[in-house]
């Protein structure tokens, strides 16, 4: 009888420790083990709150303006990302956002236009000189390089590949401005007539 009851007291034993798992000093269940490896995962990674913080104050906007508001984790090459979309004071803003390092890995600035777009016409020299004495043209492309960097808040010694020309869309003339810094290319749409930049893009090369 004794020896019965020791075999089943061995057997209960290894039942026991198979579904058990010690994790320091407290013992847990395999699927609160899981669990808690899960909850580890996550707390490495910035909160969507954080990111989306992060992506408003960058735009200067204010989380009860916003409208559109969306979104998203997805993984790039293993690498974890908030893609946030929204929209604020007749801008698109779309923000890819490192889920580990909450740093901006790239965005988008595009204006909200309600009617079709014009075709865009290049425009010669001659056409150009024409604009300027009808005041379509109020700034210089030099202008519209200097506001191009400051808001890229890089001086002219840090770019490269930069081009610059003077394009019609429907009756306003706008500077397309592209150069590239680093390991980012940016794109820029400015108003020729009031030095104000209407479209923005930063992207990853």
């Amino acid at each position: 009888m004794k020896n019965t009851k020791r075999r089943i007291i061995g057997i209960m034993s290894a039942l026991a420790a198979s579904t058990v798992v010690s994790l320091g000093s407290v013992a847990v269940t395999p699927a609160e083990t899981y669990a808690a490896v899960a909850a580890t995962k996550a707390s490495a990674m910035v909160s969507r709150q954080a990111a989306k913080n992060t992506a408003l104050n960058h735009a200067k906007a204010k989380a009860n303006a916003i409208k559109g508001y969306e979104i998203e984790l997805e993984y790039k090459k293993g690498v974890p990302y908030y893609d946030i979309e929204f929209k604020y004071n007749n801008y698109e803003y779309d923000y890819l956002i490192n889920a580990k390092t909450g740093k901006i890995a790239k965005v988008e600035k595009k204006v909200i236009k309600t009617a079709k777009k014009a075709t865009t016409t290049k425009i010669t020299t001659k056409t150009a000189a024409k604009a300027t004495t009808n005041n379509a043209v109020k700034i210089t492309a030099a202008q519209a390089k200097s506001t191009a960097l400051s808001h890229a808040k890089l001086s002219a010694s840090k770019i490269f590949a930069y081009k610059c020309k003077l394009d019609k869309e429907g009756r306003i003339y706008v500077y397309e401005i592209e150069f590239k810094s680093g390991r980012f290319e940016y794109e820029y749409e400015i108003n020729a007539s009031t030095g104000k930049i209407t479209d923005f893009e930063k992207e990853r090369i």
